[in-house]
């Protein structure tokens, strides 16, 4: 009985070890801006795409991002130790399966984007992607072109909430 104790015991230690030597990290805590940037502001992206209103739902998102995670408080654009800004570049949709009849089936809507944040007292910046890209799925329904379009928007909008969070996360962890 003592000798698994013992065996529990140094086997624990030796986790413990081998995580801490790995580099191993809970996620959320990191924050590798420089600590006199406190607060952000987010500015309403810029779209240049023909897609309607798609720019409220990245900013949005964006905001909502920074308000959970409260390392940073947002602020307005006068008064925010840093600035947010993105440029939705591109929004384009590919076919990816047909149906026997060679109608599409499943479509992949992209978006590119062109995000920075930079320091509000001397322009610096502190991170930036000029291609930032993701991608998802959406259903065809070939007689039915309204839920066609109803299904390409959420696809829009699970891409903005899952942009949001990466960039959120590549700000604070300096990717």
């Amino acid at each position: 009985m003592a000798k698994k104790i013992i065996v529990r015991t140094l086997l624990g230690i030796i986790f413990c070890i081998a995580i801490t030597s790995c580099g191993y990290h809970f996620a959320g805590g990191e924050n590798n801006l420089p600590p006199e940037v406190r607060s952000i502001a987010i500015l309403v992206f810029e779209n240049r795409t023909l897609e309607p209103r798609i720019e409220n739902d990245f900013t949005n998102d964006l905001i909502y991002e920074f308000t959970r995670d409260k390392r940073l408080a947002i602020a307005g654009k006068d008064s925010a130790d840093a600035i947010l800004t993105g440029i939705i570049e591109k929004l384009g949709t590919e076919t990816i399966a047909h149906t026997e009849e060679v109608v599409s089936a499943e479509r992949r809507v992209y978006v590119k984007l062109n995000v920075r944040l930079k320091r509000s007292d001397n322009g610096d910046v502190l991170w930036s992607d000029k291609s930032f890209t993701e991608k998802q799925e959406y259903a065809v329904d070939a007689s039915d072109k309204a839920k066609t379009e109803a299904n390409k928007r959420a696809a829009i909008k699970l891409i903005s909430e899952r942009t949001a969070e990466k960039i959120h996360n590549r700000i604070f962890q300096g990717f």
